[in-house]
């Protein structure tokens, strides 16, 4: 689980972009136990939204962000209503 604690405005606990997760229901490695990653923009980058681990990923490879995990583990499952909406 990707937490976003700078960077684009949005309604999420630190008041920036929705959290990013790994998986969700139906995924074949889904689980409700979550890593957390503290998420970190450097400055000077231009801000965006990223919606999947792979863009988290990317951004980091050019040094244009850093995630930190301090070593907490949360449950939080994901719900699925019927028709997929999460």
């Amino acid at each position: 689980m990707y937490v976003f604690t700078d960077g684009v405005k949005g309604g999420r606990p630190f008041g920036f972009q929705p959290d990013v997760f790994s998986s969700v229901p139906g995924d074949k490695d889904y689980t409700p136990l979550r890593a957390v990653n503290l998420v970190n923009w450097k400055e000077g980058v231009t801000l965006r939204e990223l919606k999947s681990v792979e863009d988290i990923k990317a951004v980091e490879e050019k040094c244009e962000l850093t995630a930190f995990r301090p070593g907490v583990v949360v449950n939080m499952p994901i719900v699925k209503w019927q028709g997929g909406q999460r």
